[in-house]
């Protein structure tokens, strides 16, 4: 789950730390959503991690350093990165279980960061700015040469059940959590895809529609 070291120190320095990352996608997503489409990433392999030191605290002697982290690594203890101090530290504690669920090693990633290329990309290119106004024609027909908006596809089922998953750990307000607040949470975790709300209804039933209270600013 831990792959041979292939960052020097130098290339280390230009990748992110979390806090960073998060500011970068924050004005965009919001906060809370910037951390679940790192996290969701870091699942998938669509964001490389690296940590400047990983040591077992089970095994003094099993230490690395500019250490790649695998999505295999994160898929293990995906739970355990969401909160906490560690998205303004950089250094995450956490367990790892085998196939079992039985044995389990601790591990101490300190100074972890992302690819910074990885997270630049999750902001949506702006659009190019709409040309001129054309002149109003007695004609009521279409122009044949005007294009349809460009329609995106719907966010694959896999990834929207992993975004629930991660959904139902983070916010746990009831006063917060509606379907709403879901649907749109979703939408701003999948820019680049369409996010149907019934969809997301379906993955967390039970919650009110609307929101009870006005949400707190961020």
């Amino acid at each position: 789950m831990l792959e041979e070291p292939s960052l020097t120190e130098e290339e280390f320095e230009g990748w992110l730390d979390p806090q960073d990352s998060v500011k970068i996608l924050a004005p965009r997503f919001g906060p809370d959503s910037a951390k679940e489409m790192i996290v969701l990433r870091l699942l998938s392999g669509e964001i490389r991690a690296v940590a400047k030191s990983v040591w077992n605290t089970q095994k003094a002697d099993e230490r690395y350093s500019y250490q790649l982290v695998t999505s295999k690594f994160w898929q293990r203890c995906t739970e355990q990165v969401h909160g906490g101090s560690a998205w303004r530290t950089g250094d995450f504690r956490v367990t790892i279980y085998d196939d079992t669920l039985i044995h389990r090693t601790n591990y101490v990633l300190c100074g972890v960061r992302f690819d910074p290329i990885a997270v630049r990309a999750l902001i949506p290119k702006p659009v190019s700015p709409a040309g001129p106004t054309p002149p109003l024609t007695d004609s009521l027909q279409p122009d044949p040469k005007a294009q349809a908006p460009e329609k995106r596809s719907p966010v694959p089922a896999a990834y929207l059940e992993k975004w629930a998953e991660l959904y139902k750990t983070v916010y746990t307000d009831k006063d917060v959590d509606t379907l709403d607040f879901a649907w749109k949470s979703a939408i701003g975790m999948f820019p680049n895809w369409s996010v149907a709300r019934d969809r997301v209804h379906a993955l967390l039933k039970g919650r009110k529609t609307g929101p009870r209270k006005k949400l707190p600013e961020t």
